[in-house]
């Protein structure tokens, strides 16, 4: 079963919990015993080894990649963009920030 963050909507405290997904959303608070709610945590992930830097997925696609066949304009057109209010947008609509 994986494990999931909750913070206290009372007292605020972080408490770990092992659940299974379909009863991710909620638990009790092991310090004062109100709700709490499942945080979003980052993931511990990180890409590594030969093949990873080999195939360029760690640096920035250029015009040339496109021009050599290499990235489609399709894939150009899913990678999100930067706006000048500094949210990330694909195809012309927010996604994140």
């Amino acid at each position: 079963m994986p494990i999931y963050d909750y913070r206290c909507s009372r007292c605020n405290a972080v408490h770990e919990a092992k659940k299974s997904i379909a009863e991710r959303e909620t638990d009790l608070c092991p310090a004062c015993g109100a709700v709490a709610h499942q945080k979003i945590s980052p993931v511990g992930f990180a890409l590594k080894g030969a093949g990873w830097a080999r195939d360029g997925y760690g640096r920035a696609i250029t015009g040339e990649d496109y021009r050599s066949g290499k990235v489609s304009r399709q894939a150009l057109a899913d990678i999100p963009v930067a706006g000048p209010d500094g949210k990330l947008y694909q195809h012309g609509k927010h996604i994140a920030g």
